[in-house]
This record gives C-alpha cells, structure tokens and sequence, in this order.
C-alpha cells in the first residue's frame, strides 16, 4: 500500500479464490450428487422390501445382489477372517430374511443391513474363541506425528504399506472403537447412521473415533519410524 491506498489483490490471490471457489463448486456437486444417489438407493430397497413381505422371493435375490458386497467387506474388516466373512455374510442376509417384516423405514435398509452384520460380527468373533487385543494407552497431545509419506519417492510402495499398517493397528483396537472407525473411515456411513447401528449417542461416536483415529496415527507414526533406523 502506498499513501493509504487500498492493496490491489495480485494475480495469486486471484488465482487461489478461483481454485478454492471451484473446488467448494466440486465439493457441492459431489455431495448432491451423493445425495441423490441415496435417495435412489433407498427408494429401490424400499420397493424390494415391500414385494418380498407381499411373498416375492425373487425380490430377495435382487436385494442380496445389490448389497452383499459391502456386507462382505465389512465383515472382512472387522473378523480379517475368510471364513468368519462368510459366515457373517450368510447368517446377516438369513436374519434380515428372517425379520424383514420388522423393517419399517424409518432409516435406511443399508443402516438396519448394517445392524445386523454388527451383531453377526460380535458373535463370529465370540465364537471363533478370538481374544480381544489388548488395550494400549490412548495417545495424548503429545502422540508422536505422522509424516507425510506421501511425498516420498516411495510413496507408491508406502502406500501399500500404510494400508497394511493401518489393518493392522485397527485390529488391536477394543471392539467398540473398531466397529466405529470401520464404519466412519472405511465405509463411510455418517455419524447419524453409525449412531443407530451402535446404539451410542453421535457425541458418543464421534468421541469413540477420534479416539480410535489417535490409536491408529500412533501406531502407524511408531511402526514407520522403526522402519527407517
């Protein structure tokens, strides 16, 4: 500024309000487009689930093709078992069989789905005799940081690594943190729906994921870090 004039915003400026107006444009588009593509989602299960409670056992097939592959991969992630996967794969699409006529749509088919794969899940691992991990101290403000792998030059390798890292840090989390972070994180339901399938209040959820998420980011900052002496 000379004199008191008023600053003239620079080229740059200029440059990082339209980045920033066109990424908000981007992020408002992808979320409405979310939007519409749940509300299809859920109008369609609706309409499945009312042919098969009218007897259309036909429908059922349609229901289980449509979200069968999600239930699997929530089951992988929470008993990292084939066999315990299939199991709860077989036995929640039985239970939802079973009680479709307890289903009222008053939240999604996908979040009551999910309710009972949890419960499913609970049982597996029960079951199968798995011991739960061992809890480890919750790191505090003073957790070790993560780096920015991701601009090493072996970021594709680390890549592969932090995945396999970041499974492995879940599965020593206690129950109730694992189901929340896989739930939020992995399949990315929102807090509202994780709260009904859990039975937990959102504060509650949101409590139990950043918990879950300095659990992670400690583990993953020390096995990196071991990894380079």
């Amino acid at each position: 500024r000379v004199g008191g004039a008023p600053s003239v915003p620079t080229v740059t400026n200029a440059r990082d309000n339209r980045r920033r107006d066109v990424h908000r444009a981007r992020a408002g588009l992808k979320s409405l487009r979310s939007l519409c593509y749940k509300k299809y989602v859920d109008e369609a299960d609706r309409s499945l689930v009312e042919r098969i409670k009218a007897g259309d056992v036909a429908a059922f097939e349609r229901l289980f093709s449509r979200h069968h592959q999600r239930i699997y991969r929530f089951a992988s992630r929470m008993c990292r078992h084939a066999q315990d996967a299939e199991d709860v794969l077989q036995d929640t699409f039985l239970a939802a069989f079973r009680h479709l006529k307890t289903f009222r749509g008053k939240a999604r088919f996908t979040t009551w789905l999910y309710t009972i794969a949890a419960n499913s899940c609970r049982r597996a691992r029960r079951d199968s005799g798995a011991v739960a991990p061992a809890k480890e101290s919750e790191p505090d403000g003073g957790a070790l940081p993560v780096d920015d792998w991701t601009r090493r030059p072996d970021a594709l390798f680390l890549r592969k690594e932090t995945r396999r890292a970041i499974e492995d840090a879940g599965a020593a989390l206690p129950k109730d943190l694992r189901l929340v972070l896989v739930f939020r994180d992995m399949e990315g339901l929102s807090a509202e729906e994780v709260s009904r399938i859990v039975g937990a209040s959102v504060p509650a959820v949101k409590s139990r994921l950043h918990r879950a998420r300095l659990f992670v980011r400690n583990r993953l900052s020390r096995r990196f870090q071991e990894s380079r002496r």
